[in-house]
């Protein structure tokens, strides 16, 4: 490699390459990542084009090395001390020590076409009080199917049922709802020990899970009912990402502990609807059950102790033009409202891309499956008017119906989100 390949970074030999891909070609023409793969050896050390690697792994590490570059160049933006003024509801606070840097919560709450949210909700089944509420970004939701004893994948198995099993409640062993702890010591004070002091601070109590409510003399021998531990803990997609990327993790652990790989179809749509799993329209629901729905998420006593952001507080998130959220702790607004503007978020996705492995777990072959929209120039009328798609493997490159690709075994599947219908 020149001098000029080793100063490319990688966002820009990452731009090279797919334009390069994108670009109709009259002749057989070969195309190298080596730039790419250059440039990511700055992040990646260990990463090594010549030797078998993992697709998954490798799209990790790449979206990981982009999101690293991208924080590298971030400039901090300065203003004057007298803007401050200018910003309603604002106070002027002292810097703390143990406080995140800007370049840091930029980092972390930068939001790509790969970033979604996930939401991780804590619900009691006793009282449907929503305990608390967790968001964390992803790049890839990585799903396990269902496998028989054989270690194949059982029949019939789909990405929805994959995804069901994701987010399907998982209850949680001896967890005390402190809620249902709270109503229980006010009705056992009333009685045992009539002390209206000791009640109306348990009425007035907000902390829950951080009070000392459990050291007060009367309440130390009162009892905890099991029916206090019906706590689930929840998956659900918060905000959908722009590209949806899906991980079928076929390899798994069989009974004499050799890692092998799951052999078997796991059928997929040509379009997704992820509404089903966002996290509006998920209720609590168990593997035991179904899918049937045990409780709804009711949120009137969660929305007093764990407020969730409205449209009337929205313009202190800011999609900007780069993707950076501009209040990182307004992420879980970011996620309730679905960016901007506002308006109901779409969860209609498009398959674009298939990825399929032929092999053994750490070896093998991969082939990529993909969709290529029509296009018809201002300057030629003679282009395809059709959605094609094209298989490639290596130097190969061969047109396949709709019906090949349906039928592939895939390990990673990529969704490209709708606006228009």
């Amino acid at each position: 490699m020149d001098g000029s390949a080793e100063s490319s970074s990688l966002a820009d030999a990452l731009f090279k390459l797919l334009e390069e891909l994108c670009t109709l070609q009259h002749g057989r023409t070969v195309l190298s990542p080596q730039e790419l793969m250059h440039a990511m050896n700055d992040y990646i050390p260990d990463f090594n084009l010549t030797s078998q690697q993992d697709a998954e792994e490798a799209l990790s590490h790449l979206l990981s090395s982009l999101r690293e570059e991208l924080s590298d160049s971030y400039v901090p933006g300065c203003s004057s001390f007298a803007d401050v003024t200018a910003l309603p509801d604002y106070r002027v606070l002292g810097l703390k020590k143990s406080r995140q840097s800007e370049r840091e919560r930029w980092r972390q709450f930068f939001i790509g076409p790969f970033n979604g949210i996930l939401c991780s909700s804590l619900t009691c089944q006793s009282c449907s009080f929503q305990i608390s509420l967790d968001f964390q970004l992803f790049q890839t939701l990585h799903l396990l199917p269902v496998a028989n004893s054989d270690g194949n994948i059982v029949g019939r198995c789909s990405v929805v049922d994959c995804l069901e099993r994701f987010l399907v409640a998982e209850q949680l062993e001896n967890y005390c709802c402190f809620r249902c702890w709270h109503i229980a010591a006010i009705k056992y004070a009333s009685k045992m020990c009539e002390d209206q002091i000791v009640i109306e601070k348990l009425k007035l109590c907000h902390e829950l899970d951080s009070c000392n409510c459990k050291n007060m003399s009367c309440l130390r021998e009162m009892p905890c009912p099991n029916r206090f531990w019906r706590t689930f803990k929840q998956y659900s997609v918060a905000h959908s990402p722009q590209i949806l990327c899906i991980h079928l993790q076929r390899a798994s652990v069989n009974a004499f502990g050799e890692i092998v790989k799951l052999q078997g179809h796991i059928s997929f749509p040509l379009v997704l609807d992820m509404a089903p799993f966002t996290k509006t329209q998920v209720g609590t629901k168990t593997r035991g059950e179904g899918g049937k729905q045990i409780c709804p998420a009711k949120q009137q006593s969660a929305q007093q102790h764990f407020p969730l952001p409205n449209a009337s507080n929205l313009q202190h998130v800011k999609d900007m033009p780069n993707g950076i959220v501009r209040k990182p702790e307004t992420l879980s607004s970011y996620a309730k409202d679905g960016g901007e503007s506002g308006e109901e978020e779409k969860h209609i996705y498009s398959l674009v891309s298939v990825v399929e492995h032929f092999g053994r777990v750490g070896s093998g072959h991969y082939i990529v499956y993909r969709r290529v929209a029509p296009s018809i120039s201002r300057d030629n009328h003679t282009g395809s008017s059709q959605e094609q798609w094209y298989c490639i493997s290596d130097s190969q490159v061969d047109v396949v119906s709709e019906k090949e690709v349906l039928d592939a075994e895939a390990s990673l599947l990529f969704y490209e989100k709708v606006y228009a219908l």
